[in-house]
């Protein structure tokens, strides 16, 4: 069975004790509301995943996952929570904090609906390091989701273009050329 745990509020109605942090990280009997989730999940033994919706622009969804990762080194969850943080973080521009969060998931372990998203954000957190081979590989494995394939397919022909392969860089182009994306920034 899957659990979904929602934590999306702004804690608007408790604002007195929730302005410094999301309501799911407020600590009640000294632990926080979400760590009481988790484990109630964990210990019915009947639940073997969890999902844990986050708001990525609500206030504080950063740092709560940040400290999740701090409080919780051992949980079984880590895998989505470094996702998270590294699609926050690469969102953000911050690339390098990025790239560590997201070298350290397993895209196997993560729905089937994310992995295109996990190849093109790692290909683009590395690409933004610098890493243009790591950067390549990772977009090489991210052709088949179409809200990320054509952005992988750009940045592949980008640096074919850059390492003098013309004939992969057109090529690339040419597949995304009509794209209304990519239109008026097609080299030819």
């Amino acid at each position: 069975m899957k659990a979904l745990i929602l934590t999306a509020g702004n804690g608007t109605r408790i604002r007195a004790i929730s302005h410094c942090r999301s309501k799911c990280m407020l600590p009640v009997q000294g632990r926080p509301l979400l760590a009481w989730h988790l484990d109630h999940c964990v210990d019915s033994g009947q639940v073997d995943a969890i999902h844990i919706v986050v708001h990525r622009q609500q206030t504080g969804a950063r740092e709560m996952l940040e400290r999740f990762v701090e409080d919780y080194p051992n949980s079984i969850y880590l895998n989505d929570v470094h996702f998270a943080l590294g699609t926050i973080l690469e969102k953000e521009g911050a690339y390098q904090r990025a790239y560590e969060h997201l070298l350290t998931v397993n895209p196997h372990e993560l729905p089937y609906a994310r992995i295109g998203e996990y190849y093109y954000r790692t290909g683009h957190a590395a690409y933004q390091n610098g890493d243009e081979d790591k950067a390549y590989s990772y977009f090489q494995n991210c052709t088949t989701d179409p809200a990320y394939a054509p952005h992988a397919t750009y940045y592949k022909a980008y640096i074919d273009y850059t390492r003098g392969d013309l004939d992969a860089a057109k090529s690339g182009f040419a597949s995304i050329a009509e794209l209304p994306a990519y239109e008026p920034i097609i080299p030819f």
